[in-house]
């Protein structure tokens, strides 16, 4: 089918939001692992409803801690630059791949 049945995931990560069913990439399972979301993982927009937030905001509030932690890093940069987001249309992909090279 689209790229969506291509995105790459962790293994043994879900591959679609708990909720919405939107399909979830390596680096919204990372937030997902981050926030300690193993049972039910969920895309971006559903973090945001149910914490109350705008989904950039869960995206931008969960970054630095994500790259800080070398267990969560090693699968975030599996996605090198903004050309390897699987849905660059329905992402952040601009604050998503920023400042990536932070801790290096």
């Amino acid at each position: 089918m689209g790229l969506e049945d291509e995105i790459q995931c962790i293994e043994g990560g879900q591959s679609h939001c708990s909720q919405c069913q939107q399909p979830l990439c390596v680096r919204k399972q990372v937030i997902n692992l981050a926030l300690g979301n193993v049972e039910a993982m969920l895309c971006l927009d559903c973090l945001g409803k149910d914490s109350d937030r705008e989904p950039l905001d869960v995206l931008t509030g969960v970054k630095s801690y994500v790259l800080s932690r070398p267990c969560f890093k090693k699968e975030w940069v599996k996605y090198p630059d903004r050309t390897h987001c699987p849905q660059p249309q329905s992402c952040f992909s601009e604050a998503c791949f920023e400042d990536d090279d932070q801790d290096e």
